[in-house]
């Protein structure tokens, strides 16, 4: 499996509202490629859907640190 792979799973259950399926599945998408800033980022709003906050703005923070440049992070971050 890739992380891509895991990346387009999470994707699938983050919008079918299975939330713990999404964080299952980005983090699975992490262990493969942990400099993969947008699956920190799916991670933090998955997170965020399950009220989960602490969470959320961990991996929101773990996103910026990774590509400071890419605006979604930040995003992410103010909504945790």
């Amino acid at each position: 499996k890739s992380a891509q792979e895991a990346k387009e799973k999470g994707n699938l259950a983050l919008a079918g509202a299975q939330y713990d399926e999404a964080v299952i599945m980005y983090s699975i998408g992490i262990a493969l490629d942990p400099r993969n800033h947008v699956l920190y980022s799916n991670r933090s709003a998955a997170h965020a859907h399950m009220r989960r906050f602490g969470k959320a703005k961990d991996n929101a923070a773990e996103c910026v640190e990774i590509s400071p440049d890419w605006w979604k992070g930040y995003v992410r971050l103010g909504q945790a």
